[in-house]
């Protein structure tokens, strides 16, 4: 899987390849948020949703950049979608995609060689798990990934009549 980081989307889309598109946010002084999207063979255009992507060692004020594109991130990356709608949206697409996308992204979720690599890093800590917690990460993102539903939170009413 080929991935081009971008300022903006292109207007024509090379098929079977993802868009990095990086967001200047500024998460606790570090600059780590991109959108992905992925361009199918078949044309069909998926924005993936939110992730975030550091690199060890990452200073404050830096924003994580690519001199170029890539077909896999390299050992000192790490990265983590923004949200439960981020692997959801992953699961959408077929399992070998996926794969690549996730492996190609050094996702920690998928790879927990990774995120015990990461767990002490400022801008993994302050950045990345910014939106959640480890716990959320490791059971939610996780069992989305395996192919499980999360269990929604319901609220029922209900009202007792009397007949007389």
């Amino acid at each position: 899987m080929l991935f081009v980081p971008v300022s903006v989307i292109p207007s024509v889309l090379n098929s079977s390849c993802c868009y990095l598109l990086s967001d200047n946010w500024d998460d606790y002084t570090y600059k780590t948020s991109f959108v992905l999207i992925y361009s199918g063979h078949d044309g069909s255009k998926l924005q993936v949703g939110g992730i975030k992507i550091t690199y060890l060692g990452q200073q404050a004020k830096i924003q994580t950049s690519f001199s170029e594109s890539f077909e896999k991130l390299g050992p000192k990356f790490c990265s983590i979608g923004s949200s439960q709608d981020y692997y959801e949206e992953l699961m959408t697409l077929d399992a070998d995609v996926r794969k690549e996308i996730l492996d190609g992204l050094s996702d920690c979720v998928f790879n927990k060689d990774i995120l015990h690599e990461f767990a002490n890093e400022p801008a993994f800590n302050k950045s990345l798990l910014r939106d959640t917690n480890a716990q959320t990460m490791l059971t939610q993102y996780e069992t989305i990934l395996s192919g499980n539903v999360i269990p929604s939170k319901y609220l029922f009413e209900y009202s007792v009549s009397r007949t007389s």
